[in-house]
């Protein structure tokens, strides 16, 4: 089983703040709409620290976007070092109870957030996950139309393998 998301828990005596920690490099195609679904997440007690990795292309300008429209966005600047050394960053300001690393082309259900943490402290579990379950077009427009339904964003888009 492969981890796509990955949630660490470290203090479970705090309320459950997420601190969502995503490492930015050239992802200017692909970043708003992770940032949407961060922002129609279910569960809103969660900061989102943005580590550019020294992006040359308008990421930069989405981060500030997105810094500016919604105060728990952060953004840490920095040279081309890699997404380890991006998410070492992101790690050294967390103020979160739970960590959850995500990537900026990645997008997440309205529901992550909260039935993750959810499930985390009623196993008080120390580290949680997810996996992505891989469907043809067809049907992920299907899924999308349902989680439209159920969470009123259909802004969600399919990429093939390729992609």
């Amino acid at each position: 089983m492969t981890l796509d998301f990955l949630f660490i828990g470290r203090n479970l005596d705090m309320e459950g703040n997420v601190s969502i920690i995503i490492p930015v490099y050239n992802r200017e195609k692909y970043l708003e709409e992770c940032l949407e679904s961060v922002l129609a997440q279910s569960y809103g007690d969660f900061e989102v620290i943005l580590i550019d990795d020294g992006s040359t292309d308008g990421t930069l300008d989405i981060c500030n976007k997105y810094t500016i429209l919604d105060t728990r966005f952060n953004l840490i600047q920095g040279g081309h070092e890699g997404v380890s050394a991006a998410r070492n960053k992101g790690l050294d300001v967390a103020q979160g109870e739970f960590i959850f690393f995500l990537d900026s082309d990645d997008v997440i259900n309205p529901h992550l957030l909260e039935s993750i943490v959810k499930g985390m402290k009623e196993k008080h579990a120390d580290i949680g996950g997810t996996r992505i379950i891989g469907v043809s077009e067809e049907v992920w427009y299907r899924v999308r139309e349902k989680m439209a339904e159920r969470a009123g964003t259909a802004g969600y888009t399919y990429q093939n393998h390729e992609e």
